[in-house]
């Protein structure tokens, strides 16, 4: 089968790192990415003819903004569509445009085409897109997966830890509200907070590092005493919350979505209040890390995740 991966975006990021191990576990593939951010109507409808000229292929694996003109392209040959969709989220400040397309593009794949295949990372939105468009066999999981023997190495123990605490990644998404509260909080209590970052960000009211290397990112929040990741939206996953589990660093979450799944299978701490988070933190004595779980969302597994989805574009071949 000639394969094919199209995305867009200027930065390769954790839903990048998704839709690229989805696509080896299916098999060789040609990778077509637009490097760069489309924002505005213009350039969302130049986005669009340029996914529209995409070469044919057998099998395509395509993002949300993607949908309709790869289904348009390939809607008169046998081509399989494979849609990542991370999440939804009506309330996360995109154009209503934007969802307007997608609920189309879900209810057709639910009802009217047997070539589009969606897929979801993790099991609340499979319940979620399940109940809200009576998808039947063509949803499927494939969650986010990590080479965990790497991670280990960072691991540091208790009493090498310092009194920083990480807030996770700085984004748009985050509950600014919550991260002023806690950050008081912490500052009275003798801990230091910071964000993490990719890029680097200045004129905050928070202190954000910049780790440029991969590594020294993985340091410091396995020296840190927890991650602590409030969210406006509801998250498809979190990878931040996924690699503070992994270097032995654990993990409180207000947000929702596929992140207080991830965060409450791997023993972490859901949707406590502010005071509560540093009480506990204070105290220090936090519940084990729940590394079998952990273990489950290894690379290694991903040809058993991909294996329904696989199986599903064979019959339809």
């Amino acid at each position: 089968m000639k394969i094919l991966y199209l995305s867009h975006g200027a930065q390769e990021t954790g839903g990048y790192k998704l839709e690229h191990t989805l696509a080896s576990a299916i098999g060789e593939f040609r990778e077509i990415r637009f490097s760069k951010n489309y924002r505005g109507l213009f350039h969302w409808i130049l986005l669009f003819f340029k996914a529209f000229s995409h070469p044919k292929a057998d099998v395509i694996i395509t993002v949300s903004r993607l949908a309709w003109p790869v289904y348009l392209r390939n809607m008169f040959n046998r081509s399989e569509i494979i849609l990542v969709v991370h999440n939804y989220d009506p309330d996360d400040k995109k154009r209503a445009l934007y969802y307007y397309l997608l609920n189309s593009f879900l209810h057709r794949a639910s009802g009217k085409s047997k070539k589009i295949n969606i897929v979801v990372v993790s099991h609340y939105w499979f319940e979620y897109f399940k109940d809200h468009w009576n998808f039947k066999d063509n949803l499927f999981v494939f969650p986010n997966l990590f080479d965990n023997a790497f991670y280990v190495d960072f691991k540091v123990a208790k009493e090498h830890k310092n009194k920083k605490i990480h807030f996770g990644q700085f984004s748009s998404k985050i509950d600014r509200n919550s991260y002023l509260e806690l950050q008081t909080k912490l500052f009275q209590q003798g801990y230091t907070c910071y964000f993490s970052s990719i890029v680097p960000i200045s004129d905050s009211d928070f202190e954000i590092i910049c780790f440029p290397v991969f590594s020294n990112y993985l340091k410091a929040m396995a020296e840190s005493i927890a991650t602590i990741i409030c969210n406006q939206v509801k998250e498809g996953w979190n990878r931040v919350a996924h690699e503070s589990f992994l270097v032995g660093t654990t993990v409180f979450a207000n947000g929702g979505g596929g992140l207080t799944e991830l965060v409450s299978l791997a023993n972490g701490y859901v949707n406590l209040e502010m005071d509560s988070i540093v009480q506990t933190i204070i105290q220090s004595e936090f519940k084990n890390i729940n590394t079998l779980f952990l273990d489950q969302l290894d690379l290694n597994h991903a040809s058993e995740f991909v294996k329904p989805l696989k199986n599903r574009i064979i019959r339809n071949a």
